[in-house]
């Protein structure tokens, strides 16, 4: 059986939890601090050419051109 997430669910998963601090201190996904600005390894090309934008609570590397939020 499929299990299905609620709207309100997705929502508090998408918006809610900080993705800097998910990738911080829940994956295994090596992350630093440069020029004040959180980056990580992006999960597909490994590269360190990422960004967050706090704000909308979204992960973008430039390398792959790939978005990620936290339910990704």
């Amino acid at each position: 059986m499929t299990r299905r997430f609620a709207p309100e669910q997705l929502y508090v998963l998408r918006n809610d939890i900080p993705i800097d601090r998910l990738i911080e201190r829940h994956l295994s996904i090596p992350w630093r601090r440069s020029d004040k600005r959180f980056r990580f390894a992006c999960p597909l090309c490994n590269e360190f050419k990422t960004s967050i934008l706090t704000e909308k609570n979204l992960a973008r590397c430039f390398q792959c051109e790939q978005n990620f939020n936290t339910i990704d």
